[in-house]
């Protein structure tokens, strides 16, 4: 099975070969290659990744993984590096991914732990294939973006806060064991896919077209506001993953996270801004709670080609 892999730069596929596909398949080439062209904008190059690998503990087992991987690939220096550098990601292809379409709504969706995980209407085939196999793939036993372990898991009967949502995967996940969700997805294209993928739990489930952040306005509101709402004795989960904005819906959030009336635990990514890691393992710290960072490592060149260029994923916080 192949995995994704960013296009040269400046390399394109024949022209004559997509002017003998198909109209649908000239669609999802297309499609595809804008989604590579947007993926790969925020990635390092190969030489930018091996800049970085060497100033990592080279007898690391996690840094002479990435390096067998690179050597593996044997790519020029100027070509772009995958985001997941690991051999796990051949495991997903997303043509493999099924999509269908609800007779009823016309949505199209596709399967989530026998779950149907709705897309935007008017969203095609390939870039809903993209799309699920990237969500899958980055909640991979093996992956730097996972989540949950089994060591650290969301409690039964949680009140679940899924701060940048997008199709609310992790929410659909664990929305059978969870006792409420609170969704955060400001764009309105997911409006309706998120209540057809919720319809089910729509009487434990909210969903908000606002940004979660350290203060409230007209287009924001604070976790913290949510106090009142939440029994005594309650187990919190928060998912915070908000592309570089995760210090604000911090600082935002720093009644619940102080609070003994309270249970919480958190995942939080760290890889958007190069010294996200730092700040937030410290503030976690700070407020009581353990910071286990994930295993591995994420190639990235954001904000604006900063290094590092490895980057961990995100980090697993609890009292």
């Amino acid at each position: 099975m192949e995995n994704l892999r960013p296009f040269p730069e400046k390399v394109n596929k024949p022209n004559f070969l997509i002017k003998w596909l198909c109209p649908s398949r000239r669609r999802a080439y297309r499609t595809y290659r804008r989604a590579l062209d947007s993926y790969a904008k925020g990635l390092p190059t190969f030489a930018m990744v091996r800049e970085s690998l060497a100033d990592l503990p080279q007898q690391d087992p996690e840094v002479v993984e990435i390096a067998a991987y690179l050597d593996k690939l044997d790519w020029p220096g100027p070509l772009k590096c995958p985001q997941y550098p690991y051999d796990f990601t051949s495991e997903y292809n997303p043509r493999q991914v099924e999509v269908m379409t609800d007779p009823e709504s016309g949505l199209p969706y596709a399967m989530h732990g026998g779950k149907r995980l709705f897309y935007p209407r008017g969203y095609d085939m390939a870039r809903i294939q993209y799309l699920y196999s990237n969500v899958a793939l980055e909640q991979d036993p093996l992956s730097p973006h996972l989540y949950l372990t089994p060591e650290f898991d969301v409690p039964d009967g949680a009140v679940l806060f899924d701060v940048g949502a997008a199709e609310a995967d992790f929410s659909l996940s664990v929305i059978e064991k969870v006792s409420r969700v609170y969704i955060f997805e400001v764009l309105e294209e997911w409006n309706e896919p998120l209540r057809k993928t919720f319809e089910p739990w729509k009487e434990k489930v909210t969903i908000l077209n606002k940004y979660a952040s350290d203060a409230p306005s007209e287009t924001c509101v604070t976790l913290d506001s949510f106090r009142e709402t939440i029994p005594s004795g309650s187990d919190i989960f928060f998912k915070i993953d908000v592309e570089g904005a995760e210090d604000q819906v911090l600082q935002g959030a720093q009644t619940l996270l102080a609070s003994p009336d309270f249970n919480v635990r958190a995942v939080v990514c760290v890889y958007h801004r190069p010294d996200d890691l730092e700040r937030f393992s410290a503030l976690m710290r700070s407020l009581g709670y353990s910071a286990e960072v994930s295993r591995g490592y994420i190639a990235l060149a954001i904000p604006s080609g900063a290094a590092p260029y490895l980057r961990r994923g995100l980090i697993r916080c609890r009292r």
